[in-house]
C-alpha cells in the first residue's frame, strides 16, 4: 500500500454470474488508443454508513504489539492489512472486548478475510471476492469484560514470515467494545496479548490507519448526457475528483487521512441518461491491481474479477484496460472498493461503441 503515496495507480475484470464463476471474460485494450477522446465525469458524492476502523501502519510488523485500537459501537467496518516481518511464525488477531456494563450482541453482516499468503495481490483480491459475495449473517454475545477474536473465533490466524493477512469485516455492535488489531507469538492468548503488548510505532507519516466516519460512498455523475457520444470516464480514489476520507488516529489523537480510501465501499450509479451505453471498462491507470467489482441491476448481479486471469493487472502498462458488455438494464450501479495491496486511482468507463 505504501506505493500509493509515491505514485497513484490501478486495475481490470471477469464474471461470476448468479455467484458462479463463468468463462465470460472481457477484452483487453489500450486506454489511450481506445479512449483518447473522452469526457471526465463530474462527481456528486454522498457519504453514509458504518464507521471505518483502518489498520495498516505498520504494514510490515517487525515485533509483537498493537497495530491499532479504538472504542467502537453501532455499525462498524474493519479493514486490516498486515505482513509478518519477523523471523518466525506469528499470530494476527482482531479482538473485541466488551467495555459495557451488560452483555453486548455482535452481528457480522459481511466478511472477507484472506488466508496467509506471500502473493499479496492475490490476498487482497481473495478478501474482496469473499466480501462481495452473498454472506449469511452471524451473531454472538460477548459477556461483561469478556472478549471475542474475530478472525478465527479463538486466538487469531497464524502467518509465516513475509506472509500477508488482509480483510474487511462489517459488524453491528449493541454496546461499547474495545477493538484491537495485534500481532503476537504463537503461544500467546489474544486477550492477554491485548492487555500486555505495547503499541507499535507507525511506519510512515502520516500513517495509513485511523477511525473514519461514513465508510460508504454513493457516486452519481453530474454531467451525464445521452447526446454526447464521447466515452464517460469516472475517476475514483484520486484525492482530487474523489476526496479521501478524513478522520482521527485514536492512538495519538492526530488527524488521519485515508490515502486511497481503503475500506470504503463505493456504489457508482449509471443513470437513465446513459441508456445508450452498451459497454463498460476498467482501467489500470498506473500500476498493479487485483480486486473485484460488481455490476448490479434490478434483474442481475455480475461479479467481475479484476483481472480476469492471474493475480495482478496493470503489469503491461498504465493504459491496460478491460472492456465488457453492460447488462441489458440501462439503469444500475457498479460496486467497488479499493483492495489491500493494490494501488489507486482507478478509472471506470461507460461508452456505446
Amino acid at each position: 500500500m505504501k506505493a500509493f503515496i509515491k505514485k497513484l495507480i490501478v486495475g481490470s475484470s471477469l464474471f461470476f454470474l448468479n455467484t458462479q464463476l463463468t468463462a465470460a471474460a472481457g477484452t483487453i485494450v489500450n486506454f489511450e488508443e481506445q479512449f483518447a477522446v473522452h469526457r471526465l465525469a463530474q462527481l456528486q458524492t454522498v457519504d453514509s454508513g458504518p464507521t471505518l476502523i483502518f489498520s495498516d501502519s505498520p504494514e510490515n510488523i517487525k515485533r509483537p504489539g498493537i497495530a491499532y485500537r479504538d472504542l467502537v459501537s453501532g455499525e462498524i467496518r474493519i479493514f486490516f492489512h498486515h505482513v509478518n516481518e519477523t523471523a518466525d511464525t506469528k499470530i494476527l488477531a482482531v479482538l473485541l472486548r466488551n467495555r459495557s456494563l451488560a452483555p453486548i450482541k455482535v452481528t457480522v453482516t459481511k466478511r472477507g478475510v484472506s488466508g496467509p499468503d506471500k502473493d499479496w495481490m492475490r490476498a487482497g483480491q481473495i478478501a474482496q471476492q469473499e466480501y462481495f459475495m452473498p454472506y449469511r449473517e452471524q451473531s454472538f454475545t460477548i459477556g461483561v469484560l469478556d472478549s471475542r477474536e474475530l478472525l478465527s473465533g479463538k486466538n487469531g490466524l497464524k502467518f509465516e514470515p513475509w506472509e500477508l493477512i488482509t480483510g474487511i469485516i462489517d459488524l453491528k455492535i449493541s454496546g461499547q467494545a474495545e477493538l484491537s488489531v495485534l500481532m503476537s507469538s504463537v503461544h500467546s492468548d489474544a486477550a492477554v496479548a491485548a492487555d500486555t503488548l505495547p503499541i507499535l510505532p507507525v511506519d510512515q507519516e502520516p500513517p495509513l490507519r485511523g477511525t473514519f466516519a461514513n465508510a460508504n460512498r454513493r457516486i452519481t455523475v453530474a454531467n451525464a448526457d445521452e447526446n454526447d457520444p464521447r466515452p464517460l470516464v469516472i475517476r475514483l480514489a484520486d484525492g482530487v475528483e474523489d476526496k479521501f476520507l478524513r478522520g482521527v488516529d485514536a492512538l495519538t489523537g492526530k488527524p488521519a487521512y485515508n490515502y486511497g480510501n481503503y475500506g470504503v465501499v463505493y456504489t457508482v450509479d449509471y443513470l437513465p441518461e446513459l441508456r445508450k451505453t452498451k459497454y463498460w471498462g476498467f482501467n489500470a491507470e498506473g500500476g498493479y491491481y487485483a480486486g473485484v467489482g460488481v455490476l448490479r441491476t434490478a434483474k442481475s448481479e455480475q461479479y467481475h474479477l479484476l483481472p480476469p486471469v492471474g493475480s495482478t493487472f496493470g503489469q503491461i502498462s498504465d493504459n491496460e484496460t478491460i472492456i465488457a458488455p453492460l447488462p441489458h438494464d440501462y439503469k444500475g450501479s457498479f460496486l467497488f472498493s479499493p483492495p489491500g495491496s493494490s494501488n489507486l486511482p482507478i478509472r471506470i468507463i461507460f461508452y456505446d461503441k
